[in-house]
């Protein structure tokens, strides 16, 4: 029998749990390597009670994702898989299935798509997930639609059956209970009952709406429930329909427009502000449309663009402070410093309680940058960071970090380095002696860590650009690892002498013990014949 004959009769098989048709098929099974009968395996084993078996052999969707031939084929053998309690029946199921259904509707294999969201619904009811299999419905009838619009080679009979699977779903979907929501007094609470499951949440954020429909933080966390089911439209959907059923809601307006934004989705941004917000009578509705455009276009490096929309904002709202503070940012972008923190620095003049770290950190940037440490020294201390008094360059040792430089140039790597103030860091590891060295470079940093604060060797700042070079050369030494005592008393010699020094242990081993690659920065201008008898005595060490 071969593997397509021996697939169809296992799929009848499975569909009519004929367990000792399972049986004799199991012992002629195709030897294991075709992706669709190893997925098919995995049905038959779970048909015969053989859970392990098939809970081994069933793929990851990162393993199939790139052969759309196996879509469907995953999709169903997920959901099986899921009702027999092989694999679990959970929110990240529905995500992978919605993923797969909208690839099958990009190429156009409208068939595949509906046959998949036929078992989203299905798995999303059976977790009771009620609000996405609704939503797995209405996707399901717009790809029939759609389908129905290209019926040129599509068989009527086809069509009235997917039309009469589509209203069984529905029919489904109307007869599940909804899921029991209790919530608390306050709107402003209800993030805590909200977990690591978005479905769960979006049940929880709905009934939560139907209560107040005017909150503008749970339409915004609706729709990142959406998101992170990789269904961002459905998040887009809602967002919208309230928006515009709440028309001179401006910061409903503002906060739909900002989803957008930060989305990505310019062409449905452009749409809503000019067709809303800068249609809109009110003022700062214009004048925040107005706003969302300068972000976008800055976003864009459109930078005339952005301060052509910024300026209209200010046209119409002088004092604002969010349209002074982007057009600050614009000017820096431009290469305007000196204008930029002009106008920082009026803000902070006329802001004196003012601790919103956002416009204070860029004001740090700009005049660390233009050497204008009394700026800097001032929006330190509103921060709660008071730095060093007087009016020399900030340079304090403050603790450990890792630094990424990726400069024009090309070359891109993340260095140790000191943190030097709020917004600056001293490089401090040494590169190999043909590499660029790095070494005393102090970097602006943006304050913001990249990643991980608890990493050993210190949180994670993106580099903006070199400030100062060290100009660092480097002599390197390989040899037989003398010990740490004696390293590190070497390493104490050389830094009494202004020469960094630095080892690591080599991952071959020689016959006489570990080997040693050991590092010594030389600063600019050193006077070689007197730093020569300490790095003939590093040379020597190593021998």
């Amino acid at each position: 029998m071969d593997a397509t004959a021996w697939r169809e009769q296992v799929e009848a098989a499975v569909e009519t749990a004929d367990r000792s048709m399972l049986q004799v098929l199991a012992g002629i099974a195709p030897p294991p390597g075709d992706p669709l009968t190893d997925l098919l395996r995995c049905r038959m084993l779970a048909a015969l009670g053989r859970n392990d078996d098939a809970a081994r052999g069933f793929p990851e969707l990162s393993a199939v994702e790139a052969d759309p031939r196996l879509h469907r084929a995953w999709a169903v053998t997920a959901v099986d898989l899921a009702r027999r309690g092989v694999i679990p029946n959970h929110w990240g199921l529905g995500r992978a299935l919605i993923r797969l259904a909208a690839a099958a509707t990009e190429r156009d294999a409208e068939a595949d798509a509906l046959d998949i969201l036929e078992q989203h619904v299905h798995a999303a009811l059976a977790r009771g997930a009620v609000a996405v299999a609704r939503r797995g419905v209405a996707l399901y009838r717009l790809v029939h639609d759609e389908e129905g619009k290209l019926a040129a080679g599509i068989s009527r009979r086809r069509l009235r059956a997917a039309k009469r699977v589509g209203d069984a779903l529905a029919r489904a979907v109307d007869a599940a209970p909804a899921p029991a929501v209790e919530l608390p007094d306050r709107p402003a609470d209800v993030h805590r009952l909200l977990g690591a499951d978005p479905e769960s949440g979006i049940a929880t954020l709905e009934a939560a709406l139907q209560r107040w429909p005017d909150s503008v933080p749970l339409l915004e966390a609706l729709a990142h429930a959406w998101t992170t089911l990789d269904d961002e439209a459905a998040g887009i959907e809602a967002f919208h329909q309230a928006a515009r059923s709440r028309p001179d809601d401006v910061d409903l307006a503002a906060a739909f427009g900002w989803f957008l934004l930060r989305g990505e989705h310019r062409a449905l941004l452009d749409e809503w502000v000019q067709d809303h917000m800068l249609a809109h009578p009110s003022t700062d509705m214009q004048a925040r449309g107005h706003w969302l455009l300068a972000r976008a276009r800055l976003d864009r490096a459109a930078t005339g663009a952005a301060r052509a929309s910024v300026q209209r904002m200010l046209a119409l709202q002088p004092d604002s402070l969010p349209g002074r503070h982007l057009l600050a940012r614009i000017l820096r972008t431009e290469g305007d410093l000196a204008g930029a923190l002009s106008l920082l620095d009026a803000i902070a003049a006329e802001h004196p309680d003012d601790t919103s770290s956002e416009w204070h950190w860029d004001r740090m940037e700009v005049a660390t940058l233009l050497q204008r440490w009394d700026s800097v020294r001032d929006s330190a201390a509103r921060l709660g960071m008071p730095l060093s008094p007087g009016d020399a360059p900030v340079d304090e040792a403050w603790s450990r970090c890792r630094v990424h430089m990726a400069w024009a140039t090309g070359d891109s790597r993340v260095q140790p380095a000191i943190r030097t103030g709020p917004v600056t860091a001293r490089v401090i590891g040494l590169d190999a002696p043909d590499a660029v060295q790095r070494y005393g470079d102090v970097v602006l940093i943006r304050a913001r860590p990249m990643g991980d604060e608890a990493h050993p060797e210190g949180p994670l700042f993106e580099a903006l650009q070199r400030i100062s070079a060290g100009n660092y050369t480097v002599r390197a030494f390989d040899g037989r690892d003398p010990g740490e005592e004696r390293l590190r008393e070497l390493g104490h010699r050389l830094d009494a002498l202004g020469l960094p020094m630095q080892w690591w242990v080599l991952p071959t081993r020689g016959p006489g013990g570990e080997t040693i690659h050991v590092r010594v920065g030389l600063p600019p201008g050193v006077d070689e014949a007197a730093i020569a008898p300490a790095l003939a005595e590093v040379e020597a060490a190593l021998r």
